[in-house]
């Protein structure tokens, strides 16, 4: 179907305004957004877990995989500027740095800041710069962003969720700009096994972020490539970590249940999956790709 025949189905001028727009109520919608208003302490919380899943072994496949797709798109790291907007721990800045980028990176949380300075000293690396800032936030004017960097890489970042967040990541590439984003899939084994025994049924789904953006670089007038992929991972968590992320996970989508039964199911099915102090979760996820040039 093409623009013409979707414009006069839909009634709606397709232009950057229309997508941000339903882009916002589409995830307003979701419960996988809800109480976002504690995403800094909630990642705080959560930092040391994340980096033990996602750095250093842990996370080389995945890492290989991108440098790989990127590498093979004409994109050189090597003594490029590279702005890691959402950089958690480093697990992305740390290998670019070790190819020889020039590294910006910048992520809301402090704690996460503080464990991309560990795994930065460990591989080596001194020179780079890390700022514990909300993307939302930030004013690329005064940090003298602007067309700064040769590649700005922004990988499953929440905080890159509007036009505005987006643009803003554009105006600071005189390159290309690689991001990725849900394209309507996480499934978490832990979080369907507790969501059937509280609900009988499947858990709501995440927002399906890519189809936003990937309009939005339409009209918008950008050449892009994408492409859709799924990855698959154990996530693995202390007993306490399990019960603070699970039961974080299932309120947010607003069961029937109450928080009392929420809480006792989290606890069930620790106590009966947890091995040795630890919880081992599957997650499939399906994700898209965009790799944009400025």
């Amino acid at each position: 179907m093409g623009t013409d025949a979707v414009h006069a189905n839909c009634g709606a001028e397709l232009t950057p305004r229309f997508w941000d727009e339903i882009w916002s109520a589409h995830r307003e919608a979701s419960g996988f957004y809800r109480d976002s208003a504690d995403e800094v302490e909630f990642w705080n919380r959560r930092a040391r877990q994340f980096c033990r899943n996602t750095t250093g072994d842990a996370g080389a496949g995945r890492v290989r995989e991108v440098l790989e797709w990127l590498h093979g798109r004409g994109v050189r790291t090597a003594a490029a500027t590279v702005l890691d907007v959402g950089s958690g721990p480093g697990s992305f800045a740390v290998p670019f740095a070790e190819t020889g980028a020039h590294v910006t990176a910048i992520d809301a949380s402090p704690e996460m800041i503080t464990l991309l300075h560990e795994q930065m000293d460990e591989a080596g690396v001194h020179e780079y710069t890390a700022l514990a800032e909300r993307w939302e936030d930030l004013d690329p004017g005064e940090h003298g962003w602007e067309k700064a960097f040769d590649l700005v890489f922004i990988s499953m970042c929440p905080a890159v969720s509007n036009r505005a967040t987006l643009e803003k990541a554009l105006a600071c590439s005189q390159a290309f700009v690689y991001l990725t984003a849900f394209a309507g899939k996480r499934e978490s084994r832990a979080l369907v096994e507790i969501w059937d025994r509280l609900e009988q049924s499947p858990p709501p789904g995440v927002p399906d972020d890519s189809f936003y953006i990937a309009n939005l670089l339409y009209t918008l007038g950008y050449s892009f490539e994408s492409s859709v992929f799924t990855s698959s991972y154990t996530e693995e968590m202390t007993a306490d970590e399990a019960l603070a992320l699970l039961t974080r996970t299932v309120l947010r989508r607003e069961p029937q249940s109450s928080q009392a039964e929420v809480e006792a199911a989290v606890r069930d099915y620790v106590s009966e999956h947890c091995r040795n102090g630890m919880l081992c979760n599957q997650v499939d996820n399906r994700h898209g790709r965009f790799l944009v040039r400025v």
